[in-house]
């Protein structure tokens, strides 16, 4: 292992001369390799963040609740779950909030405990946002947003996708 290190960062003209350059084209080669193998990491790293994060325009006032009927075939246990999500994603500590909605959902449905975790604040204002019944209950929860600074990058996403559907409609 040591003597790769050795040879890439070496410039001897007897490697070049004994093989006529080609020692220098393998080093090429080499380090298009190790690139490539460094950007398929980074991929899979991206693609696994993603694998987690959930678009704002999808979340609804009863997204959550389909969610949650993919994991539990009744109903009304749909609904207690999300009043008992709702009530736990405000938690500051993401470590006890992980911990609440673990006992929520049980460990088979961590997956599913991890993106909500990724995307807290997001599925809670979302919620609160689309179950708010008058302009009063919207603008409260947009206040809220405003004055908690966790919820700025929410904010900013709203923004970003109300006027993203506002140029889609001209």
């Amino acid at each position: 292992e040591g003597a790769w290190i050795g040879e890439i960062g070496e410039d001897d003209d007897d490697d070049s001369a004994d093989e006529g350059g080609k020692m220098d084209e393998d080093r090429d080669d080499r380090g298009i390799h190790v690139a490539a193998i460094e950007e398929d990491e980074e991929d899979m790293e991206d693609k696994k963040e993603r694998k987690y994060l959930v678009d704002i325009q999808k979340i609804d006032a009863h997204w959550l609740q389909r969610e949650l009927g993919k994991i539990f075939p009744d109903p009304n246990k749909c609904i207690a779950t999300e009043k008992e999500i709702l009530s736990i994603l405000p938690i500051k500590d993401l470590q006890q909030c992980e911990n609440r909605l673990v006992q929520v959902l049980q460990y088979e449905n961590f997956e599913f405990t991890k993106m909500l975790l990724k995307n807290r604040l997001k599925i809670l204002y979302c919620t609160q946002l689309g179950q708010a019944q008058t302009e009063e209950e919207k603008n409260a929860v947009l206040e809220d947003m405003r004055q908690t600074p966790e919820a700025q990058p929410v904010l900013e996403e709203l923004d970003r996708a109300s006027k993203k559907r506002d140029r889609e409609r001209d």
